[in-house]
């Protein structure tokens, strides 16, 4: 795995949830929309559907989650602050008292610890 899919995996937690967030608004419309008896099966299967979604969404943001604990101080907060919490690289930089380019460095020295730590 290089530092690149690392980030990929981290980012496309956030976009899953994102999807999983819309899906639900979508599928709370739908079922205000739909009364009849034959409608309220698909409705049903629409829910079980977005469940296995959610579950799988879950059990990759507790694996990033492990991968971040892992991680010593100030990689794991800046981690957990950019792809658990969804900061911009200049909101960590202001939560964390760093300047963004300094950020952006431990941004990538973590990536680089990761890329180490999963090939161990």
């Amino acid at each position: 795995m290089t530092k690149f899919e690392i980030q990929k995996l981290f980012e496309s937690y956030k976009y899953d949830l994102q999807f999983i967030q819309e899906k639900v608004k979508e599928e709370e419309k739908l079922s205000k929309i739909m009364q009849a008896d034959s409608t309220t099966q698909l409705v049903s299967y629409n829910k079980q559907f977005g469940q296995e979604q959610i579950r799988s969404i879950l059990d990759k943001k507790h694996y990033i989650e492990s991968i971040i604990q892992n991680l010593e101080q100030p990689y794991r907060n800046v981690m957990y602050l950019k792809y658990i919490c969804f900061y911009t690289f200049d909101q960590v930089a202001g939560k964390m008292n760093y300047s963004t380019k300094r950020i952006y460095q431990l941004h990538n020295e973590a990536l680089g610890i990761i890329l180490l730590n999963l090939e161990n």
